[in-house]
């Protein structure tokens, strides 16, 4: 039987109980156009594989896209097969109190 890899989109929902897990750079991602509560805004998003072997898209944030630029630069087609750390976090998202995904950069 085949497994189909759709690959949905990263949630909190596939981190591990400790919040924290390591990734792999499938692909150097693509610049695209979020909408959220009716403003436009510009989104970076970039397929990984888990620890699981299973395949999400990861809309990344500024901050993460920092993070991962200081360990291996700013062009993503270096990224491709290398690993990141990701993280969970509390975030205030438009006034609300979410989890949201960040990677660790250089220690």
């Amino acid at each position: 039987m085949v497994q189909l890899q759709l690959r949905e989109y990263l949630s909190k929902d596939d981190f591990p109980k400790s919040g924290v897990m390591k990734a792999l750079f499938l692909d150097a991602g693509v610049f695209g156009t979020a909408v959220f509560d009716g403003v436009e805004s510009e989104k970076f998003e970039i397929n990984i594989e888990l620890t699981t072997g299973d395949h999400r898209t990861w809309t990344m944030n500024k901050t993460s896209q920092r993070a991962v630029a200081e360990i291996y630069g700013t062009e993503t087609d270096k990224w491709v097969g290398q690993a990141v750390e990701l993280f969970l976090m509390d975030a205030n998202v438009s006034g609300k109190i979410r989890k949201v995904v960040y990677a660790r950069g250089k220690q």
